[in-house]
Formats: structure tokens, sequence, C-alpha cells
């Protein structure tokens, strides 16, 4: 399952929303783009690409809809990626 944190209270306590629409967390999204989970966990405007050969799979989470905007929808199929 796929969710994006919205609001932090303290160092243990989150509120974590996991599909719909998301504003004001991210900011410097292009409307429209895909956005996929980036190698660190967070949000990635790219596809990423394997490195050193391996296969990976990657997944896309939703789309950009304004600068500060997004849908997140995430995709459970996942794609396989060559390097």
């Amino acid at each position: 399952m796929v969710g994006v944190i919205i609001e932090k209270m303290t160092s243990t306590t989150c509120v974590v929303q996991f599909g719909g629409k998301v504003e004001g967390v991210y900011s410097g999204l292009n409307p429209g783009e895909l956005l996929f989970v980036g190698d660190g966990g967070g949000l990635d405007d790219e596809m990423p690409t394997p490195s050193g050969g391996d296969p990976r799979y990657v997944q896309s989470v939703g789309a950009s809809i304004a600068s500060d905007v997004f849908r997140l929808e995430p995709n459970m199929m996942m794609t396989r990626r060559r390097a």
C-alpha cells in the first residue's frame, strides 16, 4: 500500500493519506506528469532507472494536476524495467 504523510504531529504520530487529491505537501510539480515512487521513497516525476544492470520494478502513484497538487492513485501493477 502506498500512502503520503500529509501531517506530522510528533516524531511518532502522523496522518497518512492513501488516495485522492493531495494539496500543499509537495511543490514544484509539473501539471500532467506521472509520479513514481523514487529511490528514497518520496515522489519522483521521472521513472527510476535501474543501476548495475539489475532489473528493477517501478510503480506509478498518480499524476500532478498543479504545481502543489497531485492525485494519489497508486497503480498496483508494477513495471519491470531494465538498465
